[in-house]
């Protein structure tokens, strides 16, 4: 099943290289780089307040409105109705994600009972109707955050069109429950990450939320020039492709910053300066939320042909001291640094 899905991924990803005159592993650098990020940055998080004891509704209303994954704004204004019944979603959703089971059918069971019950509590629409796509979708985001090696965010028609594409030989079920879908789902995304192909080009930190990502992104056909020009904005659309051909033929994972302060954040939620101490959301509350600069201790031109930096090569630092470390064209150690505060 994975060699004949693995010559159709590469064959897609080869297709869309040549559209935008980039080689395949360059592609993969930027392909769905803030659908990445965002998950990467939101899930963890969604994570903590889903498993923790002392549950917060509040908290969980906030972080779904960050989440792209959790659906369009009118899916967003009926979560927050749900969440207003207050001790009764807050039950629904303990019930829902405690002892979730590792068996199929009563995974599915469970699923299609909780999108019943936030259908129950208000996910409907303006007239009143089952807002039952919805609700699964804010269902799939609970479980690849709780368990995100075996589920993926969801929505019927890419997931559907994405898979054909790929010509996958397990067709999507489409008079199935939602439930059914979401677990379809959740192993079509787990045997497109065990391909050769998308272990050579993509890390594994979990994979399944990179593959969500290609999933919502595929059918842009400009998404790769647009993403690309997230990397650095001074890059502009003239000049851009040779520029980001130079920084990706040093630099590997664009969203190795993302996963760097999600690690970082798991120690220190204030994302403190490794220099100074400083944290962007303490002095300007929610505008410095998750604002922090990320700093090579190899510097990038000093990297071999072929090395890549991984996550323990980057110092998180503000943007004063980061402007120190390479004042006058040097790059001084944090240790040094830090001994300049003493």
């Amino acid at each position: 099943m994975t060699d004949n899905l693995d010559f159709h991924f590469l064959q897609w990803l080869e297709e869309l290289s040549k559209k935008h005159n980039l080689t395949v592993d360059q592609l993969a650098q930027v392909l769905a780089i803030n659908e990445i990020k965002n998950r990467v940055s939101i899930y963890p998080d969604l994570e903590k307040i889903l498993t923790c004891k002392e549950f917060d509704l509040k908290k969980l209303g906030k972080i779904t409105q960050k989440c792209w994954a959790s659906g369009s704004h009118y899916q967003d204004i009926r979560f927050q109705t749900v969440l207003r019944n207050g001790r009764n979603a807050e039950s629904s959703i303990k019930k829902f994600a405690n002892n979730f089971p590792a068996e199929d059918n009563p995974a599915i069971k469970r699923i299609d009972n909780f999108i019943d019950e936030l259908i129950d509590l208000g996910f409907t629409n303006e007239e009143g109707n089952r807002d039952l796509a919805g609700a699964a979708g804010i269902s799939s985001v609970f479980l690849t955050a709780l368990f995100p090696q075996r589920f993926v965010d969801f929505l019927p028609t890419r997931w559907k069109t994405f898979s054909e594409m790929l010509e996958y030989p397990t067709k999507f079920p489409i008079n199935a429950s939602y439930g059914e879908k979401i677990v379809w789902a959740g192993k079509f995304a787990s045997d497109l990450s065990n391909t050769s192909t998308f272990k050579k080009f993509w890390p594994q930190y979990h994979p399944l939320w990179i593959v969500a990502s290609l999933c919502w992104k595929w059918q842009d056909p400009y998404v790769a020039k647009i993403e690309l020009l997230d990397i650095d904005p001074s890059i502009s659309v003239e000049e851009g492709k040779k520029k980001i051909r130079s920084h990706l033929s040093r630099e590997r994972s664009p969203f190795l910053m993302a996963i760097v302060k999600t690690q970082r954040k798991q120690e220190d939620p204030l994302l403190k300066c490794d220099v100074c101490k400083f944290s962007f959301i303490e002095r300007y509350g929610d505008l410095g939320e998750d604002f922090i600069e990320g700093h090579h201790i190899i510097p990038l031109a000093s990297l071999e042909e072929g090395q890549r930096t991984k996550p323990e090569d980057i110092a998180l630092v503000c943007s004063n001291c980061h402007r120190m470390i390479h004042r006058n064209g040097n790059c001084r150690s944090i240790e040094s640094m830090q001994k300049l505060l003493q």
